[in-house]
């Protein structure tokens, strides 16, 4: 239990910051996207290279 109290307190203490919100919020953005992509390819299937040039 006193671990999370001291990860809730963690996360109060770096919200704090000035860019926080901006920084938060680019993550999410990124996770989301990553998200899409991995949907994506596993819709399409397998693919025998996704990268030209390599095999």
């Amino acid at each position: 239990m006193a671990e999370q109290a001291a990860g809730g307190q963690l996360r109060e203490h770096r919200m704090v910051g000035p860019d926080a919100e901006a920084a938060y919020e680019a993550a999410r953005i990124e996770f989301e996207l990553r998200q899409a992509i991995r949907e994506l390819r596993r819709r399409s299937g397998p693919v025998a290279s996704r990268r030209p040039g390599r095999r």
